[in-house]
């Protein structure tokens, strides 16, 4: 027969795992929305301050390039008709009419334009943001794209460290509950062994 104590252990434990999970999975969709949320704002800031560069005459491929090379993102550069006329990670000539892409149809009707999806070019997980911009009464798009890879890798160490702060914060209410339950099967223990020697009527027998 489990002791009291024991009991209370195994119920501490079993509620202990269901809140783990269930804090685990609210804080890891919480803080995938909130990389994805300041991973998009950081992409339409980049995307501005790129506008500024291209005011006048540029090469599109240099700019694509050094994007590239300093801050490690896919630059796509689209013409109004769909044509891509700049990318970064791949030969643009080879690359699909972009005209019907999800971000490009809604930088039309928006703000900007922003969708995750596979990218067959690049055979990974992508957060694209794309922007219209006019430059000399010609329609362009500025399209930025990070890989999804790295914000679950953010999103993994934040997890971690957070795992870390609630497994300690557990113990420490498990080694309380551990105390209190040790405590109240030894009161519980006297009250019975009192019960027991007053149905035996021992007349010298006393409970603090």
């Amino acid at each position: 027969m489990l002791k009291f104590h024991q009991i209370v252990l195994r119920k501490f434990l079993f509620i202990f795992s269901i809140l783990f999970l269930i804090v685990g999975a609210i804080v890891y969709y919480w803080t995938k929305e909130f990389y994805i949320t300041q991973t998009r704002d950081s992409l339409l800031n980049n995307i501005a301050i790129i506008s500024f560069e291209i005011k006048e005459p540029y090469n599109f491929d240099t700019l694509a390039t050094n994007i590239k090379k300093s801050l490690n993102l896919r630059v796509t550069i689209i013409r109004e008709d769909g044509v891509v006329i700049a990318e970064s990670n791949k030969d643009k000539s080879k690359m699909d009419n972009h005209k019907y892409r999800d971000e490009i149809i809604q930088a039309n009707s928006e703000e900007y334009g922003y969708k995750i999806r596979y990218s067959h070019t690049l055979d990974k997980d992508l957060l694209y943001i794309a922007k219209k911009y006019t430059l000399h009464n010609h329609t362009i798009y500025i399209r930025l794209s990070k890989e999804l890879k790295s914000i679950d890798e953010e999103i993994y160490i934040l997890g971690i460290k957070i795992a870390g702060v609630l497994t300690l914060f557990f113990i420490f209410i498990f080694f309380m509950t551990y105390k209190i339950s040790k405590e109240i099967e030894k009161e519980t223990q006297k009250i019975v062994t009192f019960l027991t020697d007053l149905t035996k009527k021992n007349k010298t027998t006393y409970i603090s």
